[in-house]
């Protein structure tokens, strides 16, 4: 079908449990799909009518369904599974300081070793190092170093 106005209805909630185990509660939610055929091209050339858009924040671990109806009907597939699970944080592998003195080259990886971008600090351009190294290492680099985290 090239096009929209259909009545989807998409539903994520918990399953088989309320808490994950964490103890935290596991929350439902209703979405609103986004019909792409209302957007217009000016906004989104790359819109495709007849399609359709949903967002979602799941912001506990846990394992939930998702459900997409059309006209009370699942549609293929529907419920899906979903399990979110936590993601450990990259591991430094290795880390070496510029000839120049001026920059210290990071490397990261994930759990299983693969190398990964990564941005621990949350730094957005230029910050006082001591955003990141500690007191005594900031001492080391000088006065008033900044630092610029790079993924």
């Amino acid at each position: 079908k090239r096009a929209g106005g259909d009545a989807f209805k998409v539903e994520i909630f918990p399953w088989p449990e309320m808490i994950n185990s964490y103890g935290q509660a596991l929350e439902h939610q209703f979405l609103k799909p986004l019909d792409q055929s209302r957007i217009p091209p000016s906004v989104d050339p790359t819109a495709d009518p007849g399609s359709y858009t949903v967002k979602y924040k799941i912001t506990a671990f846990g394992s939930y369904n998702m459900t997409i109806t059309l006209r009370g009907l699942h549609i293929k597939g529907s419920p899906f599974n979903l399990l979110i699970q936590r993601s450990l944080p990259p591991v430094q592998t290795t880390g070496r300081m510029a000839d120049t003195g001026t920059k210290i080259a990071l490397a990261f990886v994930d759990v299983d070793g693969f190398p990964m971008a990564t941005n621990r600090a949350r730094m957005v351009g230029m910050d006082l190092c001591n955003y990141i190294f500690t007191d005594e290492s900031v001492d080391l680099l000088g006065e008033g170093p900044l630092c610029n985290w790079v993924t």
